[in-house]
């Protein structure tokens, strides 16, 4: 399962997002923005790629983990690649797919976040514009 938070306000969405979690899940947190400044994390793990591979790598392992119940990704979209968004974005979906493990995608209202209208916004169970 998918869901998107986005919105103009980076802030505004983080808040939404933690407001959105159960207490005493365990998420793992992947995100490449270095002035992240979120909300001290009590269950769970801070992951920091370089790359959108290595970020699909560590989700993979992440969410491999019995223990962890969420994964949240922060900005991908912003990311660099080797492949293209959409063989990316169809990895994404298929990783929650195969560990039955919802995962939260947290995107800034720029332009990288106009590739999900179309055929993207199909894959997400929710959409969820954030703002104050």
């Amino acid at each position: 399962m998918l869901s998107e938070f986005y919105g103009a306000d980076e802030q505004e969405i983080r808040k939404k997002v933690w407001q959105s979690i159960e207490p005493g899940k365990v998420i793992v947190w992947v995100n490449s923005l270095q002035e992240c400044a979120i909300s001290p994390m009590q269950n769970g793990i801070q992951l920091r790629p370089c790359s959108q591979e290595q970020a699909l790598a560590m989700l993979e392992a992440s969410l491999a983990e019995s223990s962890i119940d969420l994964a949240i990704v922060e900005s991908f979209f912003l990311l660099p690649s080797k492949c293209s968004l959409k063989d990316n974005f169809y990895q994404i979906a298929e990783l929650s797919e195969r560990h039955g493990k919802p995962i939260q995608m947290l995107n800034p209202d720029l332009g990288y976040r106009k590739a999900l209208r179309g055929p993207f916004s199909a894959f997400f169970q929710t959409q969820t514009l954030c703002s104050s």
